[in-house]
Parts: C-alpha cells; structure tokens; sequence
C-alpha cells in the first residue's frame, strides 16, 4: 500500500482541504478521491510521495456528484 495525498482547492487554487490515505494504487486513490469529493472543491491534486498522479481542474461532473469514476 502506498500513501496518497489528496489536495482539494477553491477556484482561486487555495487549499481548502487535504487529506492523506493509503491506497493500493493510483486508480483506488482516484476512485477514493472522488468519493470524498464535495461541492465547494473546484480542483483535486493526488500526490503519492512527490509525484504528482492526478491533476484536475475544474473537477468532472462525476466528482461534483460523488459518482465513481469506475464504471
């Protein structure tokens, strides 16, 4: 399991919220990224380490109404 960094920001680019999980790899720390999701985020970062593995902005429709990616 690897630690991920999920980085949640306004639409000016400020963090609003960050949260740290484990995650088997990146595809579940999207899926779990999106999961926890809420409406006032505009943007989501998903970190494991330094490297950056997600980078979205503005957030899909599908994170806005905590839908999985995963279909």
């Amino acid at each position: 399991m690897a630690v991920y960094r999920f980085r949640y920001a306004d639409r000016s680019g400020s963090a609003v919220r960050t949260t740290i999980m484990q995650c088997a790899d990146d595809a579940e720390a999207v899926h779990k990224a999106c999961d926890t999701m809420q409406d006032r985020y505009a943007m989501l970062e998903i970190f494991e380490g330094e490297r950056l593995v997600y980078n979205k902005f503005p957030i899909p429709a599908s994170a806005q109404t905590r839908q999985s990616p995963r279909t």
